[in-house]
């Protein structure tokens, strides 16, 4: 028997409400990177414009497609929650060891780039193993990617353990090179 959550759940993925959360999760993230970087000037008005636009193609492109955005956006996010709890559990272990450990980890990453490329390596790592990737690339292609991830999944844990292995061995390097 499902339980009430279970069920409210099943009706608003019926309706396309999550497709909708994705409109709304969109049009601040547009709204904020056009205001910050300043590609269309400091208007407000043009920039939520742009960023409406923007989002609402964001909310059409399952519908042109025929590709759901809501599996692989669901289990990205998942991903990178588990993520951010791994590295607060490490932080806050961490603290036990370092008592300063905001200015060490200050001190450390203040004069590198390092953790812009950890970061940017993190977030397509994640892409490509919850399958938000391959479901981009075969709608794009016009393949018409089904909902669930086209690869193996054992090939994209593999795909996926590289990446993070490479990350890995960036970080050790650059480490590495900053303390000789």
């Amino acid at each position: 028997m499902a339980s009430p959550f279970e069920t409210v759940i099943n009706e608003l993925l019926n309706i396309g409400f999550y497709d909708f959360l994705l409109f709304l999760l969109a049009l601040p993230l547009f709204f904020a990177l056009l205001k910050k970087t300043k590609l269309l000037g400091e208007s407000s008005a043009i920039n939520g414009l742009v960023a409406f636009v923007g989002a609402f193609l964001i909310f059409s492109f399952p519908i042109i497609t025929g590709t759901s955005l809501t599996f692989s956006m669901t289990t990205m996010f998942m991903q990178l929650m588990l993520f951010i709890f791994v590295i607060f559990f490490a932080f806050l272990i961490s603290g036990f060891f370092y008592p300063d450990l905001a200015g060490m980890l200050k001190e450390k990453f203040s004069h590198s780039r390092t953790m812009l490329y950890v970061g940017v390596a993190i977030a397509l790592t994640v892409a490509v193993i919850s399958g938000f990737l391959p479901t981009i690339l075969g709608a794009i292609g016009g393949s018409g990617a089904p909902t669930s991830p086209v690869i193996n999944p054992d090939i994209i844990t593999l795909i996926g353990g590289m990446l993070i292995f490479i990350v890995v061995l960036i970080i050790a390097a650059a480490t590495t090179l900053k303390s000789e």
